[in-house]
């Protein structure tokens, strides 16, 4: 048993509401990171903690807080008593607030939210209703000066005359939303400082023209006559993921709409000849006049061949793209025309051949080593592109015949052959993964080729031999630049 002087001071430790003493910033993180109807319900721990709910900076009201009780109140009804509990009771500045109720049909008290929230230095805030009955924002909402982040699906947008904008607006993000194309440049051009615009809307909006100095990134899905990109000089991320054919639509400018996005790193098409409604490939440039020197990741997809050709007008325009994309849809076969000089008229040019170099190795790099091979045969111009290729990988594709699968020792002679021969250049990666190989024939000599290849990184998978593992040769120890090495079924020796 414990002696009574420490029971007694056991029991004066454990009376200590240590949780109750912690800095008022600590107990604010730890109940914005409650739900809710979790973070109220803490005001019946105690009297410390009566009101501690009340002074948070953030509040969330969303679908959570009806899951329990929907069976039992209506969610107007508990809507009412949640926000007179908010409306009468919090103190000091909300900076963020989320009302997200899928389940809410009347909208009454939202005008005195939203009043509540303009006089509360409100920087955040998200309003999502409910797609069948469409809020139209009261004039308090346009109050909200010191809004940063605005997140608005399903509402209705009229600003008052003496509307000026969101001064210290930095994302915005519509959805679904009812809004004059005239109101909504308005709204973009009057926020000097937007970065981030996401724009999702349904409805069919005519021409757009849209001025942000500062706009950074631009997400656009919807439909529309018409979009002018006329001020944007720092927009680096530009996605126009899908858009609806519209009849009667203007008809873009491919070149001079490009010319105005100098700084573009990202750009994502869902289908390129429709963003700039272009029907066939004789109207699509070999490059554009000004050329994207700061992309570097392009991911488009492919409906059609006109789509096709906008994807190599860009990545031709583009010297330091490192990442493409590409994604085909639909099961396309197109008819070769008829041959004869009357017959080629109108046809696109060769603007294959005229890619950058750089571009055509990564489109060579992910063919199989034969393939790429093969297009030697193309042209003059593609005799030897294969020859300077960094990455090979020799494995069981290479045996595509039944005849070569009972002599791959011969077949294996003569790529390494072409290989010595014939490859300039420094080769950074090599993989060779060939079960039928039942002999290494040459491979010493092509290991000490790689050595003077600044080789980076060797895989050698070779096939299990009965008698003896093949013994790597002492040329390997010279691959100084090697970063990566994987060997199998072989044996080193110093």
């Amino acid at each position: 048993m414990m002696p009574p002087e420490r029971r007694k001071s056991g029991r004066h430790r454990s009376s200590i509401d240590r949780l109750s003493n912690l800095p008022k910033n600590v107990i604010n993180s730890i109940l914005m990171r409650l739900p809710l109807q979790d973070a109220l319900m803490t005001s019946i721990l105690s009297k410390k903690w009566r009101y501690k709910w009340c002074s948070l900076p953030q509040l969330t009201l969303d679908d959570e807080l009806w899951e329990e009780t929907r069976a039992l109140l209506s969610p107007s009804i508990k809507f009412t008593k949640i926000l007179y509990q908010i409306l009468t009771l919090h103190s000091g500045p909300l900076t963020k607030f989320t009302l997200s109720i899928s389940a809410l049909r009347k909208y009454l008290k939202i005008n005195s939210l939203i009043y509540f929230l303009s006089r509360n230095d409100i920087q955040d805030l998200v309003l999502k209703f409910s797609e069948w009955n469409r809020y139209r924002l009261p004039p308090s909402f346009f109050a909200c000066s010191q809004l940063r982040h605005l997140t608005l699906q399903n509402c209705v947008i009229c600003p008052p005359p003496a509307f000026k904008g969101f001064d210290m607006l930095n994302s915005l993000n519509l959805c679904d939303v009812t809004i004059s194309s005239k109101l909504l440049e308005s709204l973009i051009s009057c926020s000097p400082l937007l970065e981030k615009l996401v724009l999702k809307i349904s409805d069919t909006a005519d021409h757009l023209q849209i001025n942000a100095p500062n706009l950074r990134s631009f997400d656009f899905t919807g439909c529309i006559k018409y979009i002018s990109l006329r001020s944007v000089p720092l927009l680096s991320k530009l996605s126009l993921p899908h858009q609806k054919s519209i009849e009667e639509s203007e008809k873009c400018d491919f070149d001079k709409f490009f010319q105005l996005l100098s700084a573009l790193e990202h750009l994502y098409l869902a289908n390129g000849s429709d963003q700039f409604l272009v029907t066939t490939a004789a109207e699509i440039p070999r490059r554009l006049s000004s050329p994207l020197n700061y992309l570097k990741r392009f991911n488009i997809t492919l409906r059609g061949l006109a789509d096709f050709f906008v994807a190599l007008c860009l990545i031709q325009s583009s010297p330091y793209i490192q990442d493409i994309e590409m994604e085909l849809l639909g099961d396309y076969c197109y008819m070769m025309p008829p041959t004869g000089r009357e017959h080629c008229q109108g046809l696109p040019p060769d603007i294959l051949s005229d890619l950058h170099d750089n571009v055509i190795d990564v489109i060579l790099m992910f063919l199989p080593c034969k393939d790429a091979v093969r297009t030697s045969v193309l042209s003059r111009r593609w005799k030897y592109h294969w020859c300077r290729l960094a990455r090979w990988k020799f494995d069981e594709s290479l045996w595509s015949t039944q005849k070569d699968k009972l002599y791959p020792t011969v077949k294996f002679r003569k790529i390494v052959y072409q290989l010595l021969t014939h490859h300039e250049g420094p080769i950074t990666k090599f993989k060779l993964d060939i079960t039928y190989l039942q002999e290494c024939p040459r491979i010493d000599n092509f290991i000490f080729f790689l050595s003077r290849k600044d080789i980076q990184h060797l895989v050698l998978h070779l096939p299990p031999r009965k008698d003896e593992l093949y013994r790597l040769p002492s040329s390997i120890f010279i691959c100084s630049q090697l970063r990566h090495l994987y060997s199998a079924s072989s044996s080193i020796g110093l």
